[in-house]
């Protein structure tokens, strides 16, 4: 990893590489679009050619760098393009990886199951389908 002067943390080529030798899945964030030093950027690098990873955190940008608890931090609602934007992300992913899993935390209340539900169904997948 890489640190910038404000303390930053980014993924480098030496890192995506020891994690691919590792057969490791490097997590894609999905958070606000902020340069603040607590916010990942969104990288996407598919180091295991069986996964990628998405972890959604909300774009809460007030909440996610001064919120409390996990509630205040991570509380969103994914508006349609925010929710499409993540599936253009995961489509990318998908060209380089056998298979993408994406995990909502937005964690508050029914944010995270009920953005798990759209997306499901902007896939057209069902609940409970199992391949």
């Amino acid at each position: 990893m890489r640190t910038t002067p404000r303390g930053r943390v980014r993924l480098d080529d030496r890192l995506e590489a020891a994690l691919a030798d590792a057969v490791l899945a490097a997590v894609a964030p999905l958070a606000p679009h902020d340069d603040h030093f607590t916010i990942m950027p969104p990288v996407d690098a598919v180091t295991n050619p069986r996964v990628a990873y998405l972890r959604a955190h909300g774009r809460n940008r007030e909440g996610y760098v001064r919120g409390r608890s996990v509630a205040d931090r991570f509380a969103w609602r994914y508006d349609d393009a925010e929710l499409e934007e993540i599936g253009a992300r995961a489509r990318e992913l998908a060209g380089n990886a056998e298979s993408v899993r994406l995990m909502f935390n937005n964690n508050r209340g029914s944010d995270a199951p009920v953005a798990a539900e759209r997306m499901r169904e902007r896939l057209g997948q069902t609940a409970g389908a199992q391949g």
